[in-house]
């Protein structure tokens, strides 16, 4: 959704950087949410997904997902194309990192010393206590929605810089990006 929502876009007169943020979360945080429950409901009602905790197993699919996109949403805003292929990358290590594809136990030692760095190793562990019903899902909630409010205080640091560089009519790293393709 990052790719393709025009995150740095603005109408009008820029009045503040908080308010162009929120210009672009308002739509962003719930088309987030919106697609963490028609996953897991799709998954539901298509293949049988059952867990025993169906409404907080979609507490934590809405969690991540706004977890997540705020950390999409930092790279894009911050690094434009450069930050999701950032990501891209950052995803694929989050496979391999989190146990949620192989137990750390058969990974190699890499793995087993970035498990607790990785936010999807939060995401696995959570979704594993819903379906199964065992275990709380607090700690794991927690460190996401940590996340999502540091990554969102990032973003909206951001935004208060560029409107600033803007309003003083100086040159910024996003026109940079812009006029070499990469924003």
């Amino acid at each position: 959704f990052t790719l393709i929502y025009p995150l740095m876009k603005y109408q009008g007169k820029l009045k503040s950087g908080f308010l162009w943020w929120l210009s672009k979360s308002v739509v962003m945080y719930p088309v987030s949410i919106i697609m963490a429950v028609v996953m897991v409901i799709t998954l539901h009602l298509f293949n049988n997904f059952s867990p025993v905790e169906f409404t907080k197993t979609i507490l934590v699919a809405c969690i991540t997902s706004v977890s997540f996109i705020s950390i999409m949403y930092f790279f894009n805003v911050l690094i434009g194309k450069i930050g999701s292929f950032i990501m891209l990358i950052f995803m694929v290590v989050q496979l391999a990192g989190s146990s949620g594809t192989y137990p750390i136990e058969l990974s190699g030692s890499f793995v087993s010393k970035i498990h607790k760095w990785m936010p999807f190793s939060y995401t696995v562990k959570a979704f594993r206590s819903t379906i199964s019903g065992s275990g709380s899902i607090r700690h794991y909630t927690l460190v996401l929605m940590s996340l999502t409010l540091i990554f969102v205080v990032l973003t909206i640091g951001l935004f208060e810089f560029r409107t600033y560089r803007i309003q003083k009519e100086k040159s910024n790293i996003y026109e940079f990006l812009e006029v070499n393709g990469l924003a």
